[in-house]
C-alpha cells in the first residue's frame, strides 16, 4: 500500500525529526536538489558517468559518506557503481601484496596507481549514471609526493607519473572530495572506533603529519586535476553534517555538468 506523500512528510517532520527540525530542513533542501538533478538526467544522458573520487586524511568519515551517497542516489533511481579502496581489498591483500612486496617502494606505489586506474576505467565502462570511488588516482598522487619528498622516488619519475595521471584524472574524474582532519583527531577517531589498543602501523602522528603535509601542498594541483573539488576540514564536525555538506557540493557540480550538456543539445 502506497503512503500518501503529504502524510509521510508530516510523519517525518513531526515524529521522526521532532527534535531535529533544523537538520530535517537541510535534508528537504538536499532532496529538492536531487529531484532537480534527476529531472535534468532524464532530459539528457551524459557522455560518461559522473565520477566522484574521495581522498584525504584517514578517519574523515569517508566510508560513511560514500555509503550514504550510494543510497541517496539509488533511492531516486540513479544507477550507481561503487569502487572500494584498492589497498583494502581482498584481491590486493591476499594475491597482489606478495608480488608488490618484492618491488621497491616507488615501483610498489606506481603498481597500485595502475591498478587504481584499471578499476576506475572498468567502473566507467560499466555505463552507470554515477561512480563513487574510494581513494583512486588523485589520492595516489599524495602518496607519490610523500615518496618523492622522502627520497624514495626520483624527481624525474615523480613528475613523469604526476603528468601522466593528471591527464587521466582530467578525462575521467568529475568531482574530488578532499577530506582533512588534524593528525591527533584522526588518531583519536581510529582508536575510538576499534577494539585494539596496539600501536598502529600507519596511524601514527608522524605518518599522519607526513600525509597531511603532502595533501595540503597538493591542493593547488587538485584544482588542475579535476573539474571541481571540495576540501572539507572534518576535525570538529559530526559525520552526518559532513555528509550533507558534501552532498550539496556534489549536487551543485552535477547540475552544472547537466546544464552544460543540455545547452549543447538545444
Amino acid at each position: 500500500m502506497e503512503i500518501d506523500s503529504q502524510k509521510e512528510d508530516l510523519f517525518l517532520k513531526n515524529i521522526v525529526f521532532q527534535n531535529d527540525s533544523e537538520f530535517y530542513e537541510k535534508l528537504q533542501k538536499l532532496h529538492k536538489q536531487k529531484l532537480e538533478v534527476k529531472q535534468m538526467h532524464d532530459m539528457c544522458k551524459l557522455s560518461k558517468p559522473f565520477v566522484i573520487e574521495f581522498c584525504g586524511t584517514p578517519r574523515t568519515y569517508r566510508t560513511f559518506t560514500i555509503n550514504n551517497l550510494y543510497d541517496f542516489f539509488r533511492k531516486r533511481g540513479f544507477s550507481v557503481t561503487l569502487v572500494e579502496e584498492f589497498t583494502t581489498s581482498k584481491y590486493y591483500k591476499e594475491i597482489l601484496r606478495k608480488e608488490f612486496d618484492k618491488m621497491s617502494v616507488a615501483d610498489w606505489h606506481m603498481a597500485i596507481m595502475e591498478e587504481d586506474l584499471r578499476e576506475l576505467k572498468e567502473a566507467i565502462e560499466a555505463g552507470n549514471d554515477i561512480v563513487l570511488v574510494d581513494r583512486s588516482i588523485n589520492d595516489r598522487q599524495v602518496w607519490n609526493y610523500r615518496r618523492y619528498l622522502s627520497g624514495e622516488m626520483l624527481e624525474e619519475r615523480y613528475f613523469e607519473a604526476r603528468e601522466k595521471y593528471l591527464k587521466f584524472s582530467k578525462e575521467l574524474v568529475d568531482f574530488l572530495v578532499i577530506g582533512y582532519a588534524d593528525s591527533l583527531t584522526a588518531l583519536k577517531r581510529d582508536y575510538h572506533s576499534t577494539l585494539s589498543l596496539e600501536k598502529r602501523s600507519f596511524m601514527s602522528i608522524e605518518n599522519l603529519d607526513d600525509y597531511n603535509n603532502s595533501l595540503l601542498k597538493l591542493r593547488g594541483f587538485f584544482n588542475e586535476s579535476v573539474r571541481d573539488n571540495f576540501f572539507i576540514d572534518t576535525s570538529f564536525r559530526e559525520p552526518r553534517d559532513i555528509a550533507v555538506e558534501i552532498a550539496f557540493k556534489i549536487m551543485d557540480a552535477m547540475k552544472k555538468r547537466y546544464s552544460a550538456e543540455i545547452s549543447k543539445n538545444v
